[in-house]
């Protein structure tokens, strides 16, 4: 069986180099080693271990009960949850634009054993479509998008201190009062009114504060990442691209 296999190896190698060397395409072939994870556009064999940590386990199962199924978004939930994690130790409220049902709000406030700390959800919590690249709003259902405040009010009502803003962005910003801000999450599919709440809310930030944007590096987002960097440049910060898709910056 292992020559068997030594032989398949060789022959696939042999065939790789064969195809490289033709002068008929640019392109090539390469032969990666197998992935442990293979997950959301994100292929790899690096240490994963976080998936057997019952906390994490917990925290994302909360998150698909709120969503009612598995996006199967797991490095960026952990992502979030470190992110959120260290966002305790920093003086301020957590707030969350785009929050849809719900499912990485879940996760974080399952996660953090979340209590009456402010945590703000901005959101029309409508089942409207918003293109990335495009500036018009549709009301296609999504399974993405909340049916009401209601039903997202009902998800999160073990937790007190989380608070819904419905309305649009930019046009809600004004309607809460937030004087500092400690962790802020960016999902709302659309450069406008991502680059809008950036803009509220970075003064607000606190030092060491940090922010996550989850489509930034996403394929198909292109727009959303040249607007976040314009106003990172405009407001004197960068943003990490994440192999993710998503984007990270701490004030």
């Amino acid at each position: 069986m292992n020559r068997v296999r030594w032989l398949l190896h060789w022959s696939l190698v042999r065939l790789a180099g064969v195809f490289n060397r033709n002068p008929w395409t640019s392109y090539k072939l390469k032969l990666v080693p197998r992935a442990d994870y293979d997950h959301d556009a994100l292929t790899t064999s690096h240490n994963h271990s976080f998936l057997d940590d019952p906390d994490f386990r917990s925290a994302y199962e909360r998150a698909v009960q709120a969503a009612g199924w598995d996006y199967g978004i797991y490095w960026r939930v952990h992502v979030l949850l470190w992110a959120a994690r260290t966002a305790l130790k920093v003086p301020g409220a957590f707030v969350e634009c785009g929050t849809g049902r719900g499912f990485m709000g879940s996760a974080v406030c399952r996660h953090l054993a979340w209590s009456d700390r402010p945590f703000y959800l901005f959101d029309t919590f409508q089942p409207e479509m918003v293109t990335p690249d495009s500036s018009r709003r549709g009301h296609a259902h999504s399974p993405v998008y909340a049916r009401g405040a209601q039903e997202v009010r009902r998800n999160f009502r073990d937790w007190p201190g989380v608070q819904l803003v419905v309305g649009t962005i930019p046009e809600s910003l004004g309607d809460v009062n937030i004087e500092h801000v400690a962790f802020l999450h960016i999902d709302l599919n659309h450069p406008a009114p991502e680059a809008a709440a950036l803009r509220h809310f970075w003064p607000k930030l606190s030092p060491g504060a940090m922010v996550v944007f989850d489509d930034y590096a996403y394929t198909g987002f292109e727009a959303s990442y040249r607007s976040a960097n314009q106003v990172a440049e405009e407001l004197g910060f960068s943003i990490v691209s994440l192999p993710t898709g998503q984007g990270l910056a701490i004030k």
